[in-house]
């Protein structure tokens, strides 16, 4: 979702898998039934949840597999990357790895989590190409890859316990003598510049909650990195409002359409109707059925019409007057009832009957 959750999308895998094969073999309703599904916290500590961070911008990857549903079988799983915020992603690495960032996301180091190993995968031009590197001689089952809290350092930690050993394992990993320091930040886009403008957005938008904004980051194939005093340049302004900056109002849902669906005639597809379970309150008024997404900054709003509630019920004098009647009725027999069981006698101080309660102690009634 990159609305607050007002519309919510599938993760699509891509056309090919690292090693070039169709991830999703064999399925004939690949827009149907073949999505990415990627682990989460709670399926920790045996696979990684979804990583992103600030200053890494843009960079997302997660553990997961391409299929019908989410599985836990380890020959399934593969590493995924995303550097558009999660639009869309490519498989870097088979099998279950541990990653961190460096260098504001531009520097992406992984280890394998499931099994012995002695080499960590890295890429210092943002996903665009990965390269294998032997740090041990002995195996190592690796627990983790750390960098400090801001990731915009070459430098990171991997610890983890000998395979063979069984003692612990602390690596220091330095990439600082890698590549040059990135130029060009103050005028992204030109050839001579490592730096563009990125602009986030949906498939069919750039626009996100009514605004654009754009962000100048490293050029994927810059072979540099940005260094530890680099700052993101962030810009934005309103954009027009288009239907996507709407979600339905309370007591309506999106309406699917379908081929042989006879009801609703001259509803489109998407158009927000009241819904059968939970339908708006009230009668004989018009009320909007559409609502603008919180925190949506979009201008010039849509003239949407209202939707028309049903006409209210008229209530039903024979009804009114059996009720009435039914109400006098229980009086009645309330009344009744209590002179039946004496209850008035009950304010008659002639009739009431006082018992003294002899009050002991422990000790007395023991006695």
């Amino acid at each position: 979702s990159f609305d607050k959750g007002g519309e919510w999308f599938n993760l699509e895998p891509p056309k090919y898998d690292s090693v070039g094969d169709d991830p999703c073999p064999g399925d004939a309703h690949r827009g149907r039934s073949c999505f990415l599904h990627l682990h989460g916290w709670t399926s920790r500590p045996k696979y990684p949840p979804m990583y992103s961070m600030p200053n890494a911008l843009g960079i997302v990857m997660g553990v997961g597999n391409a299929g019908r549903h989410l599985s836990m079988d380890e020959d399934e799983i593969s590493t995924w990357f995303s550097r558009d915020g999660g639009l869309t992603w490519r498989e870097v690495e088979k099998k279950a790895h541990i990653y961190e960032y460096g260098d504001h996301g531009g520097l992406i180091v992984l280890a394998d989590s499931m099994k012995p190993t002695k080499e960590i995968v890295y890429s210092w031009t943002e996903g665009l190409a990965w390269w294998h590197f032997e740090f041990t001689d002995e195996e190592v089952y690796v627990e983790n890859v750390i960098s400090e809290v801001t990731n915009s350092r070459l430098q990171f930690l991997v610890y983890g316990v000998f395979a063979h050993s069984r003692k612990g394992a602390l690596f220091h990993l330095d990439f600082r003598n890698l590549t040059r320091e990135c130029q060009g930040l103050s005028f992204p886009g030109e050839s001579n510049s490592d730096y563009h403008i990125w602009k986030p957005g949906t498939m069919t938008t750039d626009c996100i909650l009514g605004k654009m904004v754009q962000f100048t980051r490293r050029k994927q194939d810059a072979e540099c990195h940005n260094g530890v005093q680099y700052r993101k340049k962030v810009e934005s302004e309103p954009c027009p409002c288009t239907p996507e900056d709407f979600v339905c109002a309370y007591g309506f849902e999106r309406y699917q359409l379908y081929e042989d669906d006879e009801t609703n005639l001259g509803t489109k597809d998407q158009d927000c109707v009241p819904s059968k379970e939970h339908p708006p309150d009230g009668c004989g008024e018009a009320v909007p059925a559409y609502r603008k997404i919180t925190n949506d900054i979009c201008f010039g709003d849509i003239q949407h019409e209202l939707y028309q509630l049903p006409p209210c019920r008229r209530p039903d004098t024979i009804a009114v007057v059996m009720s009435g009647l039914a109400v006098f009725a229980m009086i009645l027999s309330v009344v009744g009832l209590c002179v039946a069981t004496k209850c008035l006698g009950f304010f008659s101080e002639g009739r009431r009957k006082y018992v003294e309660l002899d009050v002991r102690t422990p000790s007395m009634a023991l006695g």
